[in-house]
């Protein structure tokens, strides 16, 4: 997971196909978004858990979970 502009990506795919897809960011991430993943966790091929954190409006590091099935 990382941040572009206001956007935040994750990579989604399987074996050698892979493209980047848009996941939301909450509405107090700070305009300018520094966002990072700490962990991917798949219990299935289609369920997915990303936990990690994002730079809020108030400046302070807020912990974001992503969850895909």
């Amino acid at each position: 997971m990382c941040a572009i502009g206001s956007k935040q990506y994750v990579a989604q795919g399987s074996g050698t196909t892979w493209t980047g897809a848009v996941v939301g960011l909450p509405a107090n991430a700070y305009s300018h978004p520094h966002a990072d993943a700490y962990a991917v966790a798949c219990a299935t091929p289609t369920g997915c858990v990303a936990v990690g954190h994002y730079v809020s409006t108030s400046g302070l590091f807020e912990t974001v979970l992503d969850v895909e099935t």
